[in-house]
């Protein structure tokens, strides 16, 4: 046994409580990149077809709601990127088909 504190025996790793209760500030901390929240609204294009949307339009009454003139059903896309420059490629390219969609995005946050 090692006379006196065992934190000042030789090769004891034992760190002083103090260490343990204080944040380590030695290291910079590192920034994480901003993430943009980004909401992408798809629906059918005016004039298309939209067979869910007539579906529910037609179902409707029958559940008790009356007085729908028209529904139409499409597609809510959330996503976080760290720049907004790409999104509306996203929607062009991928998101969406442009033939019988169209697409509206916001950033949320």
């Amino acid at each position: 046994m090692y006379p006196g504190n065992p934190r000042d025996a030789p090769g004891c790793n034992l760190r002083p409580e103090s260490q343990y209760l204080m944040p380590n500030t030695s290291k910079p901390r590192t920034s994480e990149p901003r993430t943009l929240k980004i909401r992408v609204l798809v629906r059918p294009k005016e004039g298309i077809l939209d067979p869910q949307g007539e579906a529910v339009r037609g179902a409707l009454p029958a559940l008790g709601f009356g007085g729908v003139k028209t529904v139409h059903i499409g597609r809510l896309i959330e996503m976080e990127v760290e720049s907004a420059d790409e999104v509306d490629a996203m929607c062009r390219r991928l998101l969406s088909n442009p033939t019988i969609e169209e697409y509206e995005w916001e950033v949320v946050s």
